[in-house]
């Protein structure tokens, strides 16, 4: 006699523009990827801490300017409190290509199901014309996984960062045809 269990269930996220007085948790889950390596160095430096203070608050004002459908900050917020921030931008060079700039979970949200939620609500937000790309460095294989998992495929060739000899991977995801 075998036991079938039934699959677990997804968690539900909901994606709430960010507002300004979500700086803190989102400034704080910034520094906690910096420190771990999830994120680059350069948040953590005297420069980069202000660069990403600022590019956090413009971002939040823009959401309560412009309402985007899809580009913005978003908190990451589950059935009982804010667990992350995702920041979508649309790309310069194409009209329906967003990039997904950062993903960030608290510790206690990680390995729940609830990124994946987040990213699977972010591809139901843009619209079927559109598509999604993520820039991953290779040390970020918690992020890999993410962005894999939700049907994501990465590019063959990586793009190098300027003025380093980084890799950063490329991943793109569009609606089945």
């Amino acid at each position: 006699m075998s036991i079938h269990h039934a699959p677990a269930a997804r968690p539900s996220v909901e994606l709430v523009a960010a507002s300004v007085l979500d700086i803190p948790f989102i400034f704080g889950l910034l520094q906690e990827g910096s420190t771990t390596g999830v994120f680059s160095d350069r948040y953590l430096s005297s420069a980069g801490i202000w660069r990403s203070f600022r590019s956090i608050a413009l971002a939040c004002v823009r959401n309560a300017v412009r309402r985007r459908r899809v580009e913005g900050l978003w908190l990451i917020r589950g059935e009982d409190a804010d667990h992350g921030f995702a920041w979508v931008q649309r790309t310069p060079d194409e009209q329906e290509v967003y990039c997904i700039d950062m993903i960030s979970l608290d510790q206690q949200a990680r390995g729940k199901g609830l990124g994946t939620a987040a990213v699977m609500a972010l591809q139901q937000k843009i619209g079927p014309q559109a598509s999604l790309i993520a820039l991953c460095t290779p040390y970020a294989k918690t992020m890999r996984a993410l962005l894999r998992g939700s049907g994501f495929k990465r590019n063959k060739q990586s793009l190098v960062v300027p003025d380093s000899n980084h890799g950063i991977d490329l991943y793109h995801w569009r609606h089945a045809a």
